[in-house]
């Protein structure tokens, strides 16, 4: 039997130290709950749908992604740590082609209003504390994400990260371009397994060849988007360090012919990510966006008769989770 993977990136979000829990001072299971009370009232409003979230448009395509219907669910893991695990519905719509076909061979045609998505998307949020006494107080959360295998993972993503910021309202844990270097190179971490980078590119009137010549007097607009992929392994960290300070020397020298640069380090189970955005503001001003951030990408075996019967059941979804929350514990 073919075993098969879940894909779980973890995030966490900013280390706070105010003193707002109820029994803040001391570890142990109130602190903890209160932390997990806190993400469910923040829920409450879009469970209840006292609050719409907004819709997310992708760029460069007419459809957009919806997220609703919010179920949180407190749990406990492995008895004694509680969590929220949260449940939602996220779905495409406002498509102009595209089919759908049934099993009786009916096709049914893609409009407008259809939505195509699924109730069953998951968060794991985990509330950690470090320290037992006012001087040394800190807390966060992790945020793991569950990426079936029936899903678009992009679709998963995009919609996760609103959540955690525009209903969760935490802020990730991100980390400074320095950060990434330095910690690599204080872990001895002079050769990156695998780097891979993306860049983006759209073309405003390309070569007319591409163009039917015997229409071209009516044409308005001629677009042609391209993805330019790289990948290396074992590649030296200084190598590294010099395409992207490269990147970020031709972003300030008006260099920057794509509107997306995507590189990410992997070493292990963490993924650094780096990337930087053209942003237009207006017509005679450009803007380099540039974010990074750092993943704990973990995975979870599973069956085939586990996908088919067992991949939305809450147990079964805390099961497999706790191993990774405790390896990042750890």
């Amino acid at each position: 039997m073919t075993n098969l993977k879940i894909k779980v990136p973890v995030y966490s979000s900013v280390l706070e130290s105010n003193i707002s829990l109820e029994n803040g001072l001391d570890y142990d299971t109130r602190s903890l709950d209160d932390m997990v009370n806190s993400i469910i009232r923040s829920i409450e409003p879009y469970a209840e749908n006292k609050l719409q979230i907004k819709p997310l448009f992708n760029r460069n395509k007419t459809y957009k992604t919806v997220v609703q219907d919010l179920k949180p669910y407190k749990y406990l893991i492995k008895g004694k740590d509680p969590c929220v695990l949260l449940q939602f519905t996220a779905y495409t719509t406002n498509h102009f082609d595209g089919f759908l076909e049934t099993q009786e061979d009916q096709k049914i045609e893609l409009k407008k209003k259809h939505k195509l998505g699924s109730d069953y998307h998951f968060l794991l949020i985990y509330p950690v504390i470090h320290g037992k006494t006012k001087k040394n107080f800190k807390y966060h959360y992790l945020i793991l994400i569950y990426e079936d295998p029936h899903k678009d993972s992009n679709l998963i993503m995009k919609a996760s990260k609103q959540l955690i910021k525009k209903v969760l309202e935490l802020d990730i844990n991100n980390i400074k371009k320095k950060e990434i270097f330095d910690e690599l190179e204080k872990g001895n971490t002079l050769i990156v397994p695998q780097f891979n980078m993306k860049f983006s590119s759209i073309v405003v009137d390309p070569d007319t060849d591409e163009v039917d010549l015997e229409h071209v007097e009516y044409l308005y607009n001629h677009k042609k988007a391209t993805d330019i992929v790289k990948e290396y392994v074992q590649i030296p960290l200084n190598n590294v360090k010099s395409i992207i300070e490269k990147a970020f020397e031709n972003s300030k020298a008006d260099k920057f012919n794509f509107y997306k640069k995507v590189y990410k380090l992997i070493v292990g189970k963490t993924e650094y990510r780096i990337k930087l955005e053209q942003l237009y503001q207006d017509e005679n001003k450009e803007l380099i966006k540039d974010t990074y951030e750092k993943i704990f990408n973990s995975s979870i075996e599973i069956t085939e008769d586990e996908l088919s019967d067992n991949i939305y059941d809450h147990e079964f979804i805390l099961e497999k989770l706790s191993p990774i929350i405790s390896n990042y514990v750890k």
